[in-house]
């Protein structure tokens, strides 16, 4: 999905600009991915677990937390992951605030490089050689950053937003019956976006930036 924005250019005549445009879609992928899973990791750790230290997943650097095929389906399919980090917190309120944590990443993501580039646009008037592709990136981190925030709140195990339900469940049988279903979940998701082209999260990420560029355009 991703892919397809750049795939009409035409390599063997814009080699260039087509590796180019390549890069500039890659970076938000890589640093959005890695920022996600680094706010699960010092969340963590905030509470006292060093498995993520023991883990060095302790940082923003993409290759600590890169995947191969998360990476791959998120730039082809348009949903993706990072490798995820190993936790090992005290209760299910730390453990919601952890899961929490990384959507919240994505979305403070999202707003700084919408601000970015509603500050560039509507302030400074910036047209110049750079606009197009720089706008391009800050479009992708707005994108990348706000779909990642909506497909792990899905409330069903493995994603994050499982935990806040999971949280919410008044009993510690419940809890581990509710997330003993994560296998099946992920493979009925991944095989609902992949095989069947499910759309709704494209079309709630859409809603969500039309609406923030909105809010930005009417307070800038």
């Amino acid at each position: 999905m991703l892919f397809s924005l750049i795939e009409q250019i035409d390599f063997f005549s814009q080699p260039i600009y087509f590796l180019s445009m390549l890069l500039l879609l890659i970076i938000p992928m890589l640093i959005s991915l890695s920022f996600h899973e680094a706010a699960h990791a010092f969340a963590a750790y905030s509470f006292g677990d060093d498995t993520p230290k023991k883990q060095n997943r302790l940082t923003l650097n993409p290759m600590a937390h890169f995947d191969t095929a998360g990476f791959l389906m998120l730039l082809i399919v348009g949903i993706g992951w990072a490798k995820p980090v190993m936790i090992n917190v005290k209760n299910w309120t730390q453990f919601m605030i952890v899961a929490v944590c990384g959507p919240l990443s994505n979305l403070l993501l999202a707003l700084i490089f919408a601000i970015l580039k509603a500050v560039m646009i509507l302030k400074l008037n910036y047209d110049g050689a750079f606009a197009s592709p720089l706008y391009f990136m800050f479009d992708m981190f707005v994108y990348i950053n706000i779909m990642l925030a909506l497909f792990n709140l899905i409330p069903i195990p493995p994603m994050d937003g499982s935990r806040v339900v999971s949280w919410l469940l008044p009993t510690d049988d419940l809890k581990e019956k509710y997330n003993s279903i994560s296998p099946y979940c992920m493979a009925i998701l991944l095989i609902g976006f992949f095989v069947f082209k499910w759309n709704f999260l494209y079309i709630m990420t859409i809603f969500v930036i039309n609406h923030l560029y909105n809010f930005l355009g009417s307070i800038l």
